[in-house]
């Protein structure tokens, strides 16, 4: 079961089905039928949100989720800190619709295998080719969001 409800200890999505349906037919996309299949895509979407490195801090510290969010300015203006903004429920929205075809989440068990090496002048390496411990890119994911996350490229330093 999914709860929207953002002041609920049991709050668990961001988006609803009716959000994700709307979301779906407003871009000409499909989704299952079935609520219950498309709570299953919700929270595969869910749990890959909740892996972002967010900007700000909870509103409140007992809160399940990452969001609402305090202190996040985008584009000049402040983030209300008691509501989610339509971007992350479109975020929500477009990766559940396409967590069948893509692995949110993938165990990665480390980079490409090098198959072969060889030192003759100068270094060549070759590494395999495809794609099986690739993270997935989805860079739509990655506009929407801008300004919300830092990068996964960048690591928050503190003074102690």
């Amino acid at each position: 079961m999914l709860n929207t409800d953002i002041n609920s200890i049991e709050f668990n999505s961001y988006a609803s089905v009716d959000d994700c349906r709307n979301f779906a037919i407003n871009r000409g996309l499909s989704l299952p039928d079935e609520d219950e299949k498309i709570i299953i895509l919700l929270n595969k979407a869910m749990d890959y949100l909740e892996t972002i490195n967010w900007k700000g801090k909870p509103s409140n510290e007992s809160q399940p989720l990452s969001w609402p969010r305090k202190d996040i300015v985008k584009d000049s203006r402040k983030i209300p800190c008691d509501a989610i903004p339509q971007q992350i429920i479109d975020a929500q929205c477009y990766l559940a619709i396409h967590s069948n075809d893509i692995d949110l989440l993938p165990v990665v068990n480390g980079g490409k295998e090098v198959l072969s090496e060889s030192i003759a002048g100068a270094l060549s390496v070759t590494y395999e080719s495809g794609g099986k411990y690739d993270l997935p890119k989805i860079p739509f994911i990655n506009r929407l969001l801008n300004g919300l996350c830092y990068s996964s490229n960048i690591v928050k330093i503190c003074r102690g």
